[in-house]
């Protein structure tokens, strides 16, 4: 299980179980999973990773590294004191656009479908391209709505996204949505404390509908503030979105090594490996949250060692 490392992705970690985010994980469950990890598992952030995959070519047994991704303020208030306690390390990857009191488009859907006062939803009225009415009159139709129009947006210039969250608002009549990103001061705090910041774009757009130009001003411009707030280099970075050939191409790649960057994750499902582009390292989505079978899932992966989508370097169009 030498020269295979595995890399978990996390978004949140919430006080309680939320039906709107059914896929992050609560402050219950991550203490003990984390407990867990501390036993079986050589945690470390993705930077020391990556640089003993790329100087050494050998990463001690159980190599592992938890990351987050988008900069949220439970990271800093939860998920960070729970690793802590159990002695463990990470990397939060954080996009700067919304570290001063701003909310992701996805987000400012769900906050605006939970506290709608309207019992429908003519999609017309949204967007001219979106149609049919949807019913709001229980939860299971407001986390529904929530995951089409996420789907529906995801792919829109952040610009757009933001004003068309701002009607969906304006439509339900739904209450100001909370601030729930990490502000600077809470990011240069992590810092101090060692947890390492990578970086995640300013606006968080799938860099593959940008032009190559914009698309290294959001890596750059967004790597470029970190290290201000945090008075320390940021040598990693997290596709957003993060699926090969989807979300991010091969300028992309060439854009975030430009930028500065020396080792970046993707969402491709698999084991990174000491040979795998640092660029384009794969990882797994977190699955399970019973630590009795967390263990032996994460112990069997290595054995099974499926590898993630690349795409090939020579291909990458140059970047100034």
């Amino acid at each position: 299980m030498r020269n295979r490392l595995l890399i978990l992705s996390f978004h949140r970690v919430l006080p309680q179980a939320d039906p709107f985010r059914r896929g992050d994980i609560t402050v219950d469950a991550f203490e003990r999973i984390c407990a867990s990890l501390s036993r079986f598992f050589r945690v470390m952030t993705l930077g020391d990773a990556a640089h003993r995959m790329r100087e050494h070519g050998t990463l001690p047994d159980r190599a592992l590294t938890l990351t987050f991704d988008d900069g949220f303020a439970d990271n800093a208030e939860i998920a960070a004191p729970v690793l802590a306690r159990h002695g463990l390390k990470a990397t939060f990857f954080v996009s700067t656009g919304f570290l001063d009191g701003s909310i992701m488009f996805n987000d400012a859907i769900i906050e605006a479908l939970r506290t709608a006062r309207r019992d429908t939803l003519d999609l017309s009225e949204l967007h001219g391209e979106l149609s049919g009415t949807r019913p709001l009159d229980t939860l299971e139709a407001r986390v529904a709505l929530s995951k089409e129009l996420e789907g529906a947006l995801k792919y829109r210039e952040p610009q757009e996204r933001l004003a068309l969250t701002r009607k969906l608002a304006t439509l339900l009549d739904a209450d100001n949505a909370p601030s729930l990103m990490m502000t600077p001061e809470q990011v240069a705090q992590m810092a101090e404390q060692g947890i390492e910041i990578g970086g995640h774009t300013v606006n968080h757009p799938i860099l593959r509908e940008l032009s190559p130009d914009a698309a290294l001003e959001e890596i750059r411009t967004g790597r470029d503030r970190l290290q201000a707030i945090t008075q320390r280099g940021v040598a990693s970075f997290a596709y957003p979105n993060g699926r090969p050939g989807q979300d991010y191409d091969a300028t992309t790649v060439a854009a975030v090594e430009a930028a500065g960057f020396t080792q970046a994750v993707t969402t491709a499902w698999g084991a990174a490996r000491c040979d795998d582009d640092p660029l384009q390292l794969p990882r797994l989505t977190f699955w399970d949250r019973r630590a009795l079978t967390f263990v032996p899932r994460m112990l069997s992966y290595y054995v099974r060692g499926g590898r993630g989508e690349q795409l090939p370097r020579e291909s990458a169009v140059e970047v100034a």
